[in-house]
């Protein structure tokens, strides 16, 4: 059975304890919001505003041990910021999912939507960095690797972590395997990513430290 990049993800988050994922519908985040409503075992929670769901996430965290949220590219996630960073300074670990511009517009510099028009398409990643204990821009190649190297940063010790999703990964990648011709339908992620799943992260490790705090 083939696995998309993002469902790849939300397994893991899944995993590792997330149910819940708050957030603000955007069109560069639409792929991913659909594949969390669709995803069996995660809920979608809709929040009037992303600033609301970065705080409904922390808060859930901090009852949970982990918690999650999605918004669009720039305008959604600058204004998580501010729960981000109380996130990140109290080392409460959340994920931010971030629905990102496609390809060919990022590479192209080209003018779009929720940029500041100059054909830079990483200044808010910028902006984030410092609030974030690890970031990574999220593709079919790297998402094992990725995936498993921000849930570490994550939780030892306790931190905001933020997935970039190129909201046009699942057009492109399909694209690409067909015209390499190696039979691939549907299925985002590279097999030869598939040796980093033995080095998943330990879930049941965290929760143990979870419960020795508390005690």
């Amino acid at each position: 059975m083939s696995v998309t990049v993002i469902q790849h993800v939300l397994a893991r988050l899944r995993d590792i304890g997330v149910t819940n994922i708050f957030g603000v519908p955007g069109d560069y985040a639409f792929p991913v919001n659909d594949a969390i409503c669709e995803f069996p075992g995660v809920r979608w929670v809709g929040c009037c505003n992303e600033l609301n769901a970065a705080y409904a996430a922390d808060g859930y965290a901090r009852v949970k041990g982990i918690g999650a949220i999605n918004t669009t590219y720039a305008v959604g996630e600058l204004s998580t910021l501010a729960g981000v960073a109380g996130a990140y300074a109290e080392h409460v670990p959340l994920f931010h999912l971030v629905g990102s511009p496609p390809v060919p517009l990022q590479s192209a510099h080209a003018i779009a939507h929720h940029t500041l028009g100059n054909g830079e398409y990483n200044l808010f990643q910028k902006m984030s960095e410092p609030l974030s204990c690890a970031l990574a821009v999220i593709t079919p190649q790297n998402v094992v690797f990725e995936t498993e190297r921000l849930i570490a940063a994550a939780l030892y010790p306790a931190a905001a972590a933020r997935f970039r999703e190129l909201s046009d990964l699942r057009s492109l990648w399909e694209k690409s395997c067909r015209q390499a011709g190696d039979g691939v339908k549907h299925g985002l992620i590279h097999e030869h990513s598939r040796e980093w799943e033995s080095r998943r992260v330990d879930h049941r490790l965290h929760r143990r430290l979870q419960a020795r705090a508390r005690d």
